[in-house]
C-alpha cells in the first residue's frame, strides 16, 4: 500500500502546487483542494486493499484470537461439526460476510482503476 501512495505521491505535477501559491492558496488550502482529490483514488485503492487482504488472513486469525472475540471467517468455521455441516447457514452467513465488501468494490471500482493505473504510465 505503501508503493502505491508514494507512486501516487511522486506523479503529482508539483507545477500545480506552485500555480496554486502564486494565486494566494495557504499551504493547507493547496492540500485540502488540490492534492487531496487528485490522490482520493490512490487513497481508495490503498484502502480496499488493505481491507480485502487483511480480511483474508483466516491462519493469522485463528491462531492469534480468543475464543470471545473472533473474525468473520474463523466465526464460519464454527458452522462445521463433529457429526456435520450447515452448509445453509455457511452459506448465508458467508453472503452477509461478503456482501459489505462486494458493495465497496462496486462503488470504489473507478477508484480503484484510477489509482492503480496513477503512477504506472509516465
Amino acid at each position: 500500500m505503501v508503493w502505491i501512495l508514494r507512486s501516487s505521491i511522486l506523479q503529482l505535477p508539483y507545477e500545480i502546487q506552485e500555480a496554486a501559491m502564486v494565486d494566494g492558496a495557504s499551504t493547507w488550502e493547496v492540500l485540502r483542494r488540490i492534492i487531496w482529490p487528485l490522490l482520493v483514488p490512490s487513497v481508495a485503492t490503498a484502502a480496499v486493499l488493505t481491507i480485502v487482504l487483511s480480511w483474508n488472513e483466516f491462519l493469522f486469525a485463528l491462531s492469534l484470537t480468543r475464543s470471545g472475540a473472533k473474525t468473520a471467517p474463523v466465526g464460519l468455521q464454527q458452522f462445521t461439526g463433529m457429526y456435520g455441516t450447515d452448509w445453509g447457514n455457511i452459506t448465508a452467513a458467508a453472503t452477509l460476510i461478503v456482501a459489505p465488501i462486494l458493495v465497496l468494490m462496486v462503488v470504489l471500482r473507478r477508484q480503484m482503476v484510477a489509482g492503480l493505473t496513477f503512477g504506472a504510465v509516465k
